[in-house]
């Protein structure tokens, strides 16, 4: 995740300007499948955890570590782990929440994670259990019928290709943007299909992709306005995340 410690710096920045801030992790913000990565993957889940992130999405490279490293490093900082279609083979069971609800001040924000159906599941480890994955929009179109009498507003967190979030947005009304990770670069401004936004901040954590919602009375979107912050050096480092960056005896913020 380039740049960390100075994405702390923004995200305090917009905290202090904004009331009703969610902080979103999309997925495969883990580097390549080594043991330095592995380090710097403890290291990202912990700053995300002092951070506060709202939801953290499954990533195809989340699970290279092994399935219980993703599953234990989250529960330890208390990030919700989300993938609502990703399936353990033998029990027929989530392998993670498929989505968490946020209540900012009476507004109810639903996050739901989806994985793209072309990936396949690694078992990089001897006690990794086999999983499947659904079909992401029939089992998106189950689950956001019921969430939309259960908040006001819906995102999906999605390792998908795009020609899956068109369906997508095509074909499951109601959810409101669609934050995408899966190294198909920037999209921004975000691609409106329906009322439906489709955006990513790209890769490699070199910026912070940042969506602005305006509402009404009613609590309906009425405008937008969405902005990638550079994490270049014009941004100062946060001093607790850089503190923990040398901690783990890292120079340089880990890259994804």
């Amino acid at each position: 995740m380039g740049g960390l410690a100075r994405r702390a710096t923004r995200i305090s920045e917009i905290r202090k300007q904004e009331h009703k801030v969610l902080l979103l992790e999309a997925g495969d913000a883990f580097g390549p499948y080594m043991p330095i990565e592995r380090k710097k993957a403890r290291l990202l889940v912990q700053a995300m955890g002092q951070l506060g992130y709202d939801a953290y999405n499954l990533g195809a490279r989340e699970l290279g570590f092994g399935q219980e490293f993703i599953k234990t490093q989250t529960q330890q900082w208390k990030i919700p782990l989300l993938c609502a279609n990703l399936i353990r083979t033998k029990e027929g069971s989530l392998f993670a929440a498929p989505y968490t609800v946020k209540d900012l001040g009476g507004f109810r924000v639903a996050i739901l994670g989806l994985i793209s159906a072309r990936f396949h599941p690694p078992r990089n480890r001897p006690e990794d259990e086999e999983l499947v994955v659904q079909d992401p929009i029939s089992r998106a179109s189950q689950i956001v019928e019921h969430l939309r009498s259960e908040s006001n507003l819906i995102v999906v967190l999605g390792h998908l290709t795009m020609e899956e979030a068109e369906q997508l947005a095509e074909k499951v009304p109601g959810i409101q943007a669609i934050i995408l990770a899966w190294g198909m670069g920037v999209i921004d401004p975000p691609v409106k299909i329906g009322e439906t936004l489709i955006l990513s901040a790209g890769t490699r954590g070199t910026h912070l992709g940042e969506l602005y919602l305006h509402l009404d009375q009613n609590n309906r979107v009425i405008s937008y306005y969405s902005r990638l912050t550079p994490l270049g050096r014009n941004i100062p480092d946060d001093p607790t995340i850089r503190g923990l960056i040398t901690s783990y005896g890292l120079e340089s913020p880990p890259q994804d």
